[in-house]
Parts: C-alpha cells; sequence; structure tokens
C-alpha cells in the first residue's frame, strides 16, 4: 500500500508538470472540484468510481491506476530483495525512490517529450546517495531461507548486482565516472551529429546519473537494449502507418524503462552480455 499511495504522489508530480504548481488541493482537471480523502484511495477509489469524476463524471485517466500499480509492484520486488539480501537495507529503499523517479520521467517525456532537469536533478542526488549507502558498513545478515523461490540465486543476483560500486569504495567510484561519462558522451555525440533532430539533450543528461548507476559495461548495454527496442516501436509504427520518418518518438521513456527492468530483475544484463559475448 506504501508504493502504491507514494505513486499516487508521483501521478500528482506528473500531471501538474509544467503548468502548475505540484503544492495544492488535488481537484477533477474538467470540473475543478477539490477532491475527498474518499476520491484519492489509490487503485480502489478509481475503481469504485469507474475510472469517472464522482461530480462531472468526467473520465479519469488510466494513468493513475497504472502509476500506482507499478509502484506497489516496485515496493514490493525491493522490499523483498532487502529481506532475502545481505546488503544495506537502505540501498533498496534508496533503489525503491530511484525507480519511482525514473517512473515519473517516463511518463512525462510521453506526455510532453521533456525531461525536466528538476527530477533528472533529484534522481541524480538519490543515486549519489545509493552510492555513499553502499560504502557504509554492514551488519552481518541472516542467510536466505531455502523456502523462498530461487534461494540463494536470488540474493546472489539481487537488487545491487546491477551498481559499479564494491570494495574499495574508490574503484566503485571510479567505475561510477566512467560510467556517467561514456553514457552521457555517446549520447551528446549523436545530439551534435544529429542537431539535435535525432535526439534530445534531456536524453544526454538522464544518462549521467544512469551512467553513475551502472558503472561502464552496464551503461552500454542500457544505451544498446534502448535503441534496439526503440528501433523495434519504430519500425513497427512505420509499417502500421502510424508515424512517418518525420514523427518524433521520445527516447528518454525507452533509457527509463530499460533502467528499471535491470534495476529490478539484475540479472538481466548479464544475461544480455552472454548473448552478445
Amino acid at each position: 500500500m506504501f508504493g502504491a499511495t507514494f505513486a499516487s504522489f508521483l501521478n500528482v508530480l506528473i500531471l501538474r508538470y509544467p503548468h502548475q504548481p505540484p503544492t495544492g488541493r488535488s481537484h477533477c482537471p474538467r470540473c475543478r472540484h477539490q477532491l475527498t480523502a474518499l476520491d484519492l484511495v489509490p487503485i480502489i477509489s478509481w475503481l469504485m468510481l469507474r475510472g469517472q469524476c464522482r461530480h462531472c463524471h468526467a473520465r479519469i485517466s488510466l494513468q493513475y491506476p497504472l502509476v500506482e500499480i507499478s509502484g506497489a509492484i516496485v515496493a514490493g520486488l525491493e522490499a523483498r530483495s532487502a529481506i532475502i539480501s545481505h546488503f544495506n537495507p537502505l540501498i533498496y529503499i534508496l533503489l525503491f525512490l530511484v525507480v519511482s523517479f525514473l517512473i515519473v520521467l517516463f511518463v512525462i517525456d510521453l506526455r510532453t517529450m521533456l525531461l525536466p532537469d528538476i527530477f533528472i536533478f533529484i534522481l541524480t542526488g538519490l543515486i549519489l546517495l545509493t552510492i555513499l549507502a553502499s560504502t557504509l558498513p554492514l551488519q552481518p545478515r541472516a542467510k536466505t531461507p531455502s523456502a523462498l523461490p530461487f534461494g540463494e540465486e536470488v540474493s546472489r543476483n539481487n537488487n545491487v548486482a546491477v551498481l559499479p560500486w564494491g570494495s574499495p569504495p574508490s574503484m566503485g567510484i571510479y567505475q561510477a565516472l566512467i560510467g556517467a561519462a561514456l553514457g552521457s558522451g555517446l549520447l551528446l555525440i549523436l545530439w551534435f551529429i544529429t542537431s539535435g533532430r535525432g535526439i534530445g539533450f534531456g536524453d544526454v543528461k538522464i544518462m549521467i546519473p544512469l551512467g553513475m548507476l551502472f558503472g561502464p559495461i552496464n551503461t552500454v548495454l542500457l544505451l544498446f537494449t534502448a535503441f534496439i527496442c526503440g528501433g523495434f516501436l519504430g519500425t513497427y509504427l512505420l509499417v502500421t502507418k502510424q508515424a512517418t520518418l518525420k514523427t518524433a518518438v521520445p527516447f528518454g521513456p525507452f533509457l527509463a524503462g530499460v533502467a528499471i527492468i535491470f534495476i529490478l530483475f539484475p540479472h538481466i544484463p548479464a544475461d544480455l552480455l552472454s548473448l552478445i559475448i
């Protein structure tokens, strides 16, 4: 429930950007009637109201329950990883927040074709805190119970597996800096070559925190996977005549989406690498 509630707050940030302040009472965008607590229960209110405003019966975007369900799933996965792993639980709390703001950037870029600096700054700060948390001394954790699904395999392939830092901490910082420079640098070159038409500068900026998070190898895998996914979607849109060669398609959702998958399912980068090499 915590994940869904926090995601409900994220929905406010998403839907009010860029024309409304993030603070203030929630209201129906059509009739402007202020919503009560009964209207704001994550997921349940949307279902009970059948996706309509209680007062004017305007349709309520499906985005509300989808983002809230996503938040609940992410919170559940991170809580499970924290319970069965040997790593500092603080790391998983921070990773939950990282994924949450990646969802914000994902949806905003889909809606507006913008990756707001403020949310990239927040994402960068959260990732820096995650790096700091990974250097804190840890208490021994109990061995993963074999009764849990996948048993010790999950413990070995926990979310921290995709992070570049380790022992000594300086090596992790070194890897993070290389990842940030590599990821943003590659997209910056593409941005220059296409004069900003092939890729947005927001995509260049978001690769700084993502490169820090994943390190050089997984950053290259992230870019490779995002380009492949984007290429498949672009081809589908062209074949079905839903787009032309001049149609702009945001790339940020592919970067954020692949990053979310890599964090929640950290065995995937290793599996991809084994297929490529």
